[in-house]
C-alpha cells in the first residue's frame, strides 16, 4: 500500500500542470494561433487551460513568455472565471504597437 502525502499529491499536480502547459503552449502551436489571429485582423490571442488548471507558474509558460517578449510580443496573464466561479489564468499574447488600440 502506498502512503499518500501532500507532497506526493502536489508533485503529481505540478507534473500534470506542466504536461497541460507543454501541450497548450508548444511553440509551433502558439506561432500558428498567432498567425491565424493576425490573419483575421486581431491584435491579440488567448491561450487558456482547462478550468481549474493553473499553468501560469510552469516552466513551459515562463520560457514561452520570455521567448515571446524577446521577439517583440506583449504577454499578460488574464483572470477568467468559469460559471462555478473557479479562477483560471489565460495567457494573452498581443502584437499591436503600444497605444495603437484594437
Amino acid at each position: 500500500m502506498t502512503l499518500v502525502t501532500a507532497k506526493l499529491v502536489r508533485d503529481r499536480m505540478d507534473a500534470a500542470r506542466e504536461g497541460v502547459a507543454k501541450e497548450l503552449l508548444a511553440w509551433e502551436e502558439v506561432a500558428k494561433a498567432i498567425g491565424e489571429a493576425a490573419g483575421k485582423g486581431h491584435s491579440l490571442t488567448l491561450f487558456g487551460p482547462p478550468v481549474g488548471v493553473s499553468i501560469k507558474e510552469t516552466t513551459t509558460a515562463t520560457e514561452l513568455v520570455e521567448k515571446l517578449r524577446a521577439t517583440g510580443f506583449r504577454c499578460a496573464w488574464r483572470e477568467r472565471r468559469d460559471p462555478g466561479d473557479v479562477l483560471t489564468h489565460a495567457l494573452e499574447v498581443s502584437w499591436d504597437a503600444p497605444g495603437a488600440g484594437g
